[in-house]
């Protein structure tokens, strides 16, 4: 997520940085790829979901014939650097879905420990309306690009061969990487997937058995590291956006009530130093009274989120509606799975009907597929029927304002019992790929 109308490239660079570029396992990005993509339905205002099928080469360089586990790294780490340039491109920025399948269809060895490997690949992506062919930019061994690199195709600080995929362009000017010796392009048609054209979040059972929404709202800082958690007095982008929103909570006519140490420790037990900031709003309507809680703390995965992971916990369990307004930490922030690892529990998901809003850089291509899968079951293999997931496919700001439109949507609900349709929600503020997703299976009539 970037700082508004400021770019996050770097943490390095504060207010004139993005995502933090912090070392990380190749595996963790993308790491649950297999099997084809769902095609769940999806509306943007000024995008659309599309397949499409890639006719690949990958190089892996080992002196024994590559096992299946080795090309699919290779291949996952591949896309990887694919993603980095369709998120970044000026003109026809796009994004990846985070699961595919694919087919070898070459193994040939070259020279004493160079394999080449061909291969087909089917999967689906975001991308501007009308585009019907698009051009990927892939490295032949991403292995050894950022070696080959030699440091000179990229602008960002703190770049490394961990995070290089999301920085690189080859492109640049004195880059020594090449075309068709390094990387490749591939020009390939793409299939469109027509978006939904009406269709609504299923208010009713968003509702609980004492008549009440259930919402947390959980709010990272734009800077990790915080000595002071303290929402006054520091101009950290995510405690503006923090601030912004408990301002936007009473225009509406929420009543807020700051939780004491106390009422935190009902659910995260302080042995930290390191202490959320927890306010609880409080809205009356004839259809259902409305609870938002906003939960603001370090959400890095790691740096000093424990209290996140727990508040996180308890949402995914327990709300109708979670929304999450931070960095994506470039696909780890929000991966249930290494915070599973880092923390030792397991997140168990609400069984009823939740929305989850993904406010951060390109969630689209991190988390929605790992979201769906979380709420699968045998009765909705897909995940979808419980399950509605807002997201960007591109990158996004602090202090955006996209959440606030389902927030009035609800609202507007809640006390007069109107229904307000996912496509005027997200026409409300067409920006940054911003779309919903998995709402095929919801009511279509007002």
């Amino acid at each position: 997520m970037r700082p508004a109308a400021i770019y996050l490239m770097s943490l390095a660079l504060f207010l004139f940085s993005f995502k933090y570029a912090e070392a990380q396992n190749v595996d963790d990005i993308f790491a649950r790829t297999a099997g084809s993509p769902e095609l769940y339905e999806h509306y943007g205002y000024d995008n659309t979901e599309a397949e499409f099928t890639l006719d690949s080469t990958v190089i892996l360089e080992q002196a024994s014939a590559p096992t299946r586990s080795q090309v699919d790294s290779q291949i996952r780490s591949q896309m990887r650097y694919m993603l980095g340039l369709m998120r970044s491109s000026e003109t026809q920025a796009a994004a990846l879905y985070p699961k595919w399948d694919f087919n070898i269809t070459e193994t040939k060895k070259e020279g004493a420990n160079k394999w080449v490997v061909k291969y087909r690949l089917n999967t689906k992506g975001v991308f501007a309306l009308n585009t019907h062919q698009y051009t990927f930019t892939l490295p032949y061994n991403p292995k050894k690009i950022f070696t080959q690199a030699r440091n000179l195709c990229h602008d960002s600080k703190g770049v490394a061969d961990s995070n290089f995929w999301y920085h690189w362009d080859p492109s640049k000017a004195g880059c020594p990487l090449k075309e068709d010796q390094e990387y490749f392009k591939l020009t390939v048609p793409l299939k469109i997937i027509p978006n939904t054209t009406m269709t609504f979040p299923e208010y009713a059972k968003l509702v609980d058995g004492d008549r009440n929404i259930k919402m947390t709202m959980l709010f990272g800082f734009a800077n990790y590291g915080n000595a002071s958690w303290a929402p006054e007095g520091n101009q950290d982008w995510g405690i503006i956006s923090y601030n912004k929103q408990r301002n936007f909570l009473k225009s509406l006519g929420f009543t807020e009530t700051v939780w004491t140490q106390d009422q935190i420790k009902t659910i995260f037990t302080a042995r930290d130093q390191f202490v959320p900031h927890v306010v609880e709003m409080n809205l009356s309507g004839a259809q259902a009274n409305v609870r938002i809680r906003l939960v603001l703390s370090d959400t890095g995965l790691y740096h000093n989120s424990r209290a996140f992971h727990i508040f996180l916990r308890e949402a995914l369990a327990n709300e109708s509606i979670v929304v999450y307004s931070g960095h994506s930490g470039i696909g780890k922030n929000l991966d249930l799975e290494a915070i599973e690892r880092l923390r030792g529990f397991k997140f168990r998901f609400n069984p009823n009907y939740q929305i989850l809003f993904l406010g951060s850089c390109v969630p689209y291509a991190y988390y929605t597929d790992m979201l769906f899968s979380r709420k699968k079951t045998a009765a909705d293999p897909n995940g979808t029927l419980n399950l509605d997931i807002f997201s960007y496919a591109k990158e996004s700001y602090f202090a955006s304002e996209e959440d606030n439109y389902l927030t009035r949507a609800i609202v507007r609900w809640a006390r007069e019992g109107y229904k307000t349709s996912y496509q005027e929600i997200i026409r409300s503020s067409p920006k940054y790929f911003f779309a919903i997703n998995g709402d095929e299976d919801n009511s279509t009539t007002r």
